[in-house]
């Protein structure tokens, strides 16, 4: 060896030789500890859909491993694609979504932290991806706790339409049996995290009457059973996605593009926007930073950079590629077990109980506002997969007693919205959203749309000391739609009046859907009251979906000059009740 070469001037040597093998990804900085990450070719997706909930199951992408050193490791050598890894409570192992030939469906696989023992687990769903190691479940028969995982599941095709179409959350055994469908959303949940005390905290998307889809962070144990609003309005104000726990109590998530946080103690009120721009995926490393991918603008490439949790400043780049968008870190290191979970949910089973203490305890006005006995019943319907209808068919109407409490069995496993009517029958407030029971759960609320951190009154409810409506043995009004059973009515009993010289014209061909389209768009969609554009009057809509009250066509339709008959009304007002669908057929609303 030369003299002038000492060992360490090999190593450095040897060092810079590896590293023109990393032709393009360059770490910036040593971390102090080492991290997974995914990288997205460029070529395979625009960096703009990679926020998409689907947008990142592309092929080509690649679970890295980035040593403190600043070494580069590709784990999933041998796969068409992989993503979503998942550190495991130990840190010796990674799950994560594959796929091992470019036709295949997406599947969970683990690995240990290495890349070496790479094996399937097999959940039975068509594709199943964003695994997520959760605490244990226990039931009162069970010897011990067991692990769990949750993951996403969703049928054939749901990577194209997810915002439109039904993805869910599962859990299951670890070594994928007993798979449960946990969420029963009717459009699509994913991005789950797990919160210290065993939740599950989630991206929903749902629906929303005649409006957009609401986008909503949510939490459920993991057995499905209390499912609850973690944080979101009533307006589809932003796509939440991504929701990330940290050691120091927040919940960060990404609201198109922006990075924000809610504090876990108390999350509906905490609400703070950290930083904007073009940012996905937040990983919380310690109580100060925060390792994110970023761009620059809409068209860049996402690099990972380290930003500060105080004032959400970024305060190094961690490694970017001209190649690969660099998204989802994940630290590979042992962290803190989160609680497990005891559960009453029983497979066996078929129904649960839904009840409420006081309807009247809402934050909605037109609730809170009347006079006790002015709600005489509650509707129960019945959800449709991939509907963007709040509801569809009509399961039943219970009493709501004096004191505003009803107490209902309901199918379980189902997914259900609730309208509260007044004496005349007609819906006061429809549910947004749906919710569900799990078998043999008994889910309480203290009212409608109550403020979230209320605690019950101390009261016996007057519904609850009697025997439960059973809406599992009745009788369920058919699936009503537009297409199929509206606009029929229309041409055979309105369309000698409201021809093309009237302001509301329902002539059509009923075999050209693009005619058809129009009708509905013109019934359900606000119509300008004033020529000007400057005028700020208030458009005027025909119809709102799940309210027969804010739906002025109905009243119109039982006056004069009309002379209808009461089936034709009932049918359009049933219709209406079940979230004005479109089209059954296609789950189409808007």
């Amino acid at each position: 060896m030369p003299s002038y070469l000492t060992p360490r001037c090999l190593r450095c040597t040897v060092t810079a030789l590896l590293c023109i093998f990393i032709v393009h990804s360059q770490p910036v900085f040593c971390l102090n500890q080492d991290i997974l990450f995914v990288q997205i070719p460029k070529t395979s997706l625009e960096s703009g859909f990679i926020g998409v909930p689907g947008g990142r199951y592309v092929d080509g992408c690649r679970i890295m491993r980035l040593n403190r050193d600043g070494e580069l490791q590709n784990l999933t050598e041998g796969f068409a694609s992989a993503c979503d890894p998942a550190v495991d409570f130990d840190g010796n192992t990674i799950y994560f979504t594959g796929k091992r030939h470019p036709g295949d469906n997406w599947l969970l696989f683990k690995m240990n932290a290495d890349g070496s023992e790479k094996e399937m687990i097999p959940t039975g769903i068509a594709h199943s991806v964003s695994p997520l190691r959760v605490g244990s479940l226990f039931h009162l028969n069970d010897e011990h706790p067991a692990p769990r995982l949750v993951f996403v599941g969703a049928d054939d095709g749901w990577l194209e339409t997810i915002e439109h179409d039904s993805s869910a959350l599962y859990s299951c055994w670890m070594d994928g049996s007993g798979v449960q469908r946990i969420t029963h959303n009717t459009l699509a949940d994913f991005d789950p995290t797990v919160l210290p005390n065993g939740r599950v905290v989630y991206s929903s998307v749902q629906a929303v009457g005649n409006k957009l889809p609401n986008w909503k962070l949510m939490a459920v144990n993991i057995d499905g059973a209390d499912a609850m609003l973690y944080f979101g309005q009533d307006e589809p104000f932003f796509r939440m996605l991504q929701p990330a726990a940290s050691p120091d109590g927040r919940v960060y998530f990404i609201e198109d593009g922006r990075l924000s946080f809610v504090e876990q103690w108390r999350p509906l009120h905490t609400y703070k926007n950290l930083a904007s721009g073009w940012f996905l995926y937040p990983c919380p490393i310690d109580d100060e930073s925060i390792v994110i991918s970023k761009k620059e603008g809409d068209k860049d490439i996402y690099a990972l950079v380290r930003l500060s949790a105080q004032s959400g400043a970024v305060l190094e780049t961690v490694l970017q590629d001209s190649e690969y968008h660099c998204v989802d870190a994940q630290v590979l290191a042992p962290n803190e077990r989160v609680d497990g979970r005891s559960s009453v949910v029983d497979v066996r089973k078929e129904s649960g109980v839904l009840y409420c203490l006081n309807v009247y305890e809402s934050q909605h006005g037109l609730v809170r506002d009347l006079s006790p006995g002015g709600i005489k019943a509650v509707r129960v319907i019945e959800g449709r997969y991939g509907n963007h209808s709040p509801g569809g068919k009509t399961l039943g109407e219970a009493l709501v007693e004096e004191d505003g409490s009803f107490y209902l069995k309901v199918p379980a496993d189902t997914p259900l919205s609730l309208q509260l009517l007044d004496e005349s029958g007609e819906a006061l407030r429809t549910q947004c959203g749906a919710m569900w029971v799990r078998p043999g759960e008994r889910r309480g609320c203290i009212g409608c749309h109550e403020d979230p951190e209320l605690t019950p009154p101390n009261r016996l409810a007057q519904a609850v000391v009697k025997p439960a409506f059973d809406f599992t043995s009745t009788a369920p009004k058919p699936w009503l739609d537009f297409v199929s059973d509206i606009a029929p009515m229309l041409a055979s009993t309105c369309v000698q009046c409201h021809d093309s010289t009237h302001r509301l014209d329902f002539s059509c061909d009923s075999t050209n859907n693009r005619e058809v389209k129009a009708i509905y768009d013109k019934l359900t969609h606000a119509e300008s009251l004033s020529l000007d554009p400057t005028s700020s009057t208030v458009g005027l809509l025909y119809i709102q979906a799940g309210s027969i009250l804010l739906s002025p066509i109905v009243r119109e339709m039982r006056d004069k000059p009309h002379s209808l008959d009461a089936d034709v009304i009932q049918t359009f007002i049933d219709w209406i009740n079940q979230g004005a669908p479109y089209s059954i057929q296609t789950g189409e609303q808007q």
